[in-house]
């Protein structure tokens, strides 16, 4: 069994008879599902990215009747 701290994967191989053999192939498995982890938190971050529209104003401010400054939208 092979596990990863940062993440908290953990992984079991018992494929081949070599220890070596299935110590490599579980470091393999950890490294592809992280791998696989940091496209999907990508993919949200750029999901967030698209949903934003270009152009459109994140506040509007207005000159009040008594010359104050407000926030009119947002």
């Amino acid at each position: 069994m092979d596990s990863h701290r940062p993440n908290g994967t953990t992984v079991r191989v018992a494929d081949k008879r070599s220890r070596y053999a299935n110590v490599r192939r579980a470091v393999a498995r950890v490294a592809e599902r992280a791998a696989r982890r940091r496209a999907e938190e990508e993919a949200a971050r750029w999901g967030e990215h698209a949903r934003l529209v270009l152009g459109a104003p994140v506040r509007t401010y207005r000159v009040g009747r008594n010359g104050a400054l407000e926030v009119a939208g947002g």
